[in-house]
């Protein structure tokens, strides 16, 4: 007797803050790269969020994939805590005509993620590697949003015992992160000490 082993695919989103440090760009390489993953989309958050996206649909390039079949869209690029961007002022420059990549700007980021995953109710992953704004105004947006999406996979905080300063994407829109976190959403939190084994 044969075993019919089947594999999942994921159909997921990324949510992310890509361009200020490498660790959005590996991620971003290893979802295009997985067998087991399809991505449907990055959305970009927190400064200038057209940048991101040009940076995320150039490495989607860089991959052989057809950025017009995996959209990059620019969402919310202040956070809901009004704290200031932190801004490293290199992002991008190691692209030469990023200008050139087109994005989809039709409806902000949070706006497209809430319409997506209403196409397909309780079938879509939601990855956020960044600060949660989109993610909360999202969920203004359209509160279904939160039964929706199957599950949220978030990189943020920190859970040791440390007096180190707190995890950039936490910190940088607490009122975001809290009022995902208590939505309801169905999700699971990795923290920054796992990033840093």
């Amino acid at each position: 007797m044969l075993c019919n082993r089947t594999t999942t695919t994921h159909r997921l989103v990324l949510d992310t803050d890509i361009g200020s440090d490498v660790d959005d760009a590996l991620a971003l390489g290893v979802l295009l790269g997985s067998s087991d993953v399809e991505l449907l989309g990055c959305t970009t958050v927190y400064g200038d969020t057209v940048l991101r996206a040009r940076i995320a649909s150039r490495l989607i390039r860089l991959a052989g994939r057809d950025p017009e079949q995996i959209p990059c869209i620019p969402g919310a690029s202040q956070p809901l805590s009004g704290r200031k961007i932190w801004w490293g002022g290199h992002e991008g420059t190691l692209y030469e005509q990023l200008d050139r990549e087109s994005v989809d700007g039709t409806v902000p980021g949070y706006e497209w993620l809430a319409r997506r995953v209403a196409q397909e109710p309780g079938q879509l992953d939601i990855v956020a590697i960044g600060p949660l704004t989109n993610i909360a105004l999202a969920i203004r947006f359209d509160p279904a949003f939160v039964t929706n999406v199957r599950r949220l996979w978030i990189m943020g905080g920190r859970y040791d015992d440390s007096t180190s300063p707190a995890e950039h994407n936490f910190i940088s829109d607490s009122v975001a992160a809290a009022e995902v976190i208590s939505s309801g959403i169905p999700l699971t939190i990795t923290g920054l000490e796992l990033t840093q084994q």
